[in-house]
């Protein structure tokens, strides 16, 4: 659960919450990177909210954060000077599910307690998590694999999100979603008579 309250924040923070413009701010000064790891520090804070009270919790923000900053700061110095968008983006997605997964690992050896609703541990909340996360690679994530593809033949390409298309990625998932829940809740209950 921890895991996927993280990857939840980086989703929101990398994708669904990084405009066009900030992109842009990025490339022309370390400002605009250290806005995003803001950014990628109050998305953190969103999803941890019941346990500010935990310096651990403070801690993982920092971490993330700080790290996000770097690994970007990498990542846009290599495009500034290459081509290879699509492999630059892979590799900076994989350095933050690393640290993502790191900063989890640590975190399962002093357990929160995961007794607030939502924040829980539940099979729900746990479904709901990982429902919104792949709702978020389905729609943002790949439309960005798909620009990085494009960009890679033409450099001076500006990314322009197909909402039409993210939006029937989302309502076909969000179907196949729904019918995987009913399945599985069906199937508990089978179970458990």
């Amino acid at each position: 659960m921890i895991f996927l309250n993280l990857l939840l924040a980086h989703l929101l923070a990398d994708f669904v919450l990084q405009p066009h413009k900030l992109v842009a701010w990025k490339f022309k000064s370390w400002k605009g990177t250290a806005a995003h790891a803001s950014v990628h520090f109050a998305a953190n804070l969103l999803v941890f909210l019941p346990f500010l009270n935990d310096i651990r919790v403070w801690l993982v923000f920092v971490a993330v954060s700080a790290t996000h900053f770097a690994i970007d700061s990498i990542k846009i110095e290599k495009e500034k000077h290459g081509r290879h968008f699509l492999a630059y983006f892979c590799a900076d997605q994989m350095a933050h599910l690393a640290v993502i997964s790191l900063v989890a690992g640590l975190f399962l050896g002093f357990p929160l307690e995961w007794n607030i609703v939502f924040w829980g541990n539940s099979l729900g909340e746990t479904l709901t998590v990982l429902g919104i996360n792949l709702l978020i690679l389905l729609t943002y994530v790949v439309e960005i694999l798909i620009f990085q593809v494009k960009r890679m033949k033409n450099r001076s390409l500006l990314f322009e999100p197909n909402y039409k298309s993210m939006l029937k990625r989302a309502f076909l998932f969000s179907a196949l979603y729904v019918i995987f829940l009913v399945f599985a809740v069906y199937h508990a209950a089978a179970l458990g008579a």
